[in-house]
């Protein structure tokens, strides 16, 4: 998605991390700071991660006048719908553009830029998972990476 984004115009990319994120939001942050990097827009991987629940309108606030980034990129659409409220009780929400994981309605109704996931796919190789650990208990444990459908919005 950073790749994506900082193609189609995006100046400063930040993310959105709330505390105690599952590793799959942790590994999207690196993803983000990653590309960020890569594109020599930024400094330090951590230098546009915002540490908060998208509704602590201070750190928001604080975040916003000291890094000013024009995407902030949030771990799911509804921490990114969340972070729109926010925005808009500070009347920023003209000021930047938010992206996140899920490509939920609520997201597209306000013009936030999602990544479709495979959600059936997903579910498919969990069961299957599931079941052959069900079947060998010992089996080590493995991590599964699922190619997205695309970015929309």
């Amino acid at each position: 998605m950073g790749r994506s984004l900082l193609a189609r115009g995006a100046k400063k990319l930040a993310f959105l991390l709330k505390p105690g994120s599952p590793p799959s939001v942790v590994n999207r942050m690196r993803g983000i700071a990653s590309a960020v990097v890569e594109s020599g827009k930024g400094g330090s991987q951590n230098d546009n991660v915002l540490v908060c629940e998208p509704d602590d309108i201070k750190a928001v606030s604080r975040f916003l006048r000291t890094r000013c980034p024009d995407v902030i990129v949030c771990g799911n659409d509804m921490i990114a719908v969340r972070l729109h409220a926010t925005l808009s009780a500070l009347g920023r929400t003209d000021a930047l553009r938010l992206a996140g994981f899920d490509n939920q309605p609520q997201a597209a109704e306000i013009g936030i830029t999602s990544v479709v996931q495979p959600c059936e796919e997903i579910a498919s190789i969990a069961l299957q998972t599931l079941l052959a650990r069900l079947h060998t208990p010992t089996l080590p444990v493995h991590t599964v990476l699922v190619s997205d459908r695309g970015i929309v919005g």
